[in-house]
């Protein structure tokens, strides 16, 4: 299961970058403009969220489940972001770590 896991996620990743980073915006870019803004700052837009954040690294488990970190691009003062998914298309959660 391992090497499918891991063809399915390479052969997608476009797509599955895409997609992690909709869950991102629809999870943090709130958060964000509501808690996370430098003094006297204005809220970001969504276009301006998802340029600051990268892929950085993705962990792809046996069972089919992954997790890919982000680098926040300073949205969130140099935290990273985590999203757990899996090859079936689930995101199971979005967090900002460290």
């Amino acid at each position: 299961m391992e090497n499918l896991s891991i063809t399915i996620v390479c052969n997608n990743a476009i797509d599955w970058e895409r997609k992690l980073k909709s869950k991102i915006s629809e999870e943090l870019l709130s958060l964000k403009n509501e808690s996370w803004l430098d003094e006297n700052g204005l809220p970001i837009t969504e276009s301006d969220f998802l340029s600051r954040i990268s892929l950085e690294n993705i962990t792809i488990h046996e069972d089919g489940e992954f997790e890919a970190w982000f680098n926040d691009g300073d949205a969130f003062w140099g935290h990273s972001i985590n999203v757990r998914a899996n090859i079936n298309g689930t995101i199971d959660y979005c967090e900002i770590q460290g």
